[in-house]
C-alpha cells in the first residue's frame, strides 16, 4: 500500500471531516493507506511534508494553501502535492475547489430575500477563497444597491454588531459553517434570534448534520470533489485544476 498524508489544520472542522471520510473510502479502495496529519495550530504545512518525505510518500493531499517554500520542498523531494478546497496560483500543485464566487452570489441572494436592513460578510484572513466569497458576495449586493461591510472572524465582536443592528435585521454571510456555529452560539446567549440576524454558511454542513441548529449554507457534493482529487491521483484527470458546482441549502 502506499502511505498517503492528509494534511489539515483542525480537527474541530466538520469540513475536514466529511471531506476526508469521502477521501479515505476512496483512497483504500485504491490501495493507499491514508496518514492524518492534524497541525491543529501546531507545525506547518511544510513540517508535514518534512514527516511525508521520512515515510517515503510521493503524493501530499492538503487543506491549507502552500506557501512558495512548500512547494520548492515538494518538488525537491518528488512529492505531488494536491490541493482541496483552495486554488494555487503554483502550478506545481493541483487544487479541487469550488465555485466561491457564485456561491457569494446565492448567499446575497438568500439574505435578500430575507429582507435585511444591512449585511456583513465574516471571513478568515489568509484564505483566497474567502477573498472570491466576498467577492460574489459583495458583487450581487451592488446589483441591488446594497453595500456590505466586512470583518474577519478573528475580529468579530458583538459591539462591532450593534451599529448595524440599529438599523434594522442584519444579513450575515460566514465564510463557512465552522465559524458560522460559534457566532450563532454567541448571538444566542444575547437574545439576538432570526428576527435581528440572519445567517448563512458555507459547506452544507446543517445538511448531513444538525449541530446546534440547522443553518443555510452553500453546499456542494463531498463524494464528487473527492472523486476528482482520486481522478488526478490515480492519472486518470489531466487537469491542474477542477472547479465544483455549488447550491443553496435552504433551511
Amino acid at each position: 500500500m502506499h502511505l498517503l498524508p492528509i494534511v489539515a489544520d483542525s480537527s474541530k472542522n466538520l469540513y475536514f471531516a466529511l471531506m476526508s471520510e469521502q477521501l479515505v473510502s476512496l483512497l483504500t479502495e485504491g490501495g493507499y493507506l491514508p496518514v492524518s496529519f492534524l497541525l491543529n495550530g501546531h507545525g506547518s504545512l511544510l513540517d508535514a511534508l518534512k514527516e511525508a518525505k521520512a515515510i517515503g510518500a510521493k503524493e501530499a493531499i492538503t487543506y491549507l494553501e502552500p506557501e512558495e517554500r512548500d512547494v520548492s520542498f515538494a518538488k525537491e523531494n518528488g512529492i505531488d502535492l494536491f490541493l482541496v478546497g483552495r486554488r494555487s496560483p503554483f502550478p506545481e500543485v493541483r487544487s479541487v475547489y469550488t465555485d466561491d464566487k457564485k456561491g457569494g452570489r446565492l448567499a446575497a441572494e438568500y439574505l435578500l430575500g430575507k429582507k435585511a436592513a444591512s449585511y456583513m460578510y465574516i471571513g478568515l484572513d489568509g484564505s483566497e477563497c474567502s477573498v472570491r466569497r466576498y467577492e460574489g458576495f459583495r458583487e450581487a449586493l451592488a446589483k441591488k444597491g446594497k453595500e456590505c461591510s466586512s470583518v474577519s472572524a478573528q475580529d468579530f465582536t458583538l459591539s462591532g454588531l450593534r451599529d448595524c443592528l440599529l438599523k434594522g435585521k442584519v444579513g450575515i454571510f460566514v465564510y463557512n459553517d465552522e465559524i458560522l456555529f460559534n457566532i450563532a452560539l454567541m448571538l444566542r446567549r444575547f437574545n439576538l434570534g432570526k428576527a435581528k440576524v440572519e445567517l448563512i454558511g458555507y459547506d452544507g454542513i446543517s445538511r448531513d448534520y444538525e449541530c446546534i441548529g440547522n443553518y443555510p449554507s452553500i453546499c456542494f457534493s463531498y463524494k464528487d470533489i473527492s472523486r476528482s482529487v482520486y481522478g488526478m491521483l490515480t492519472g486518470k484527470i489531466a487537469d491542474r485544476e477542477i472547479v465544483h458546482d455549488v447550491a443553496l441549502y435552504r433551511v
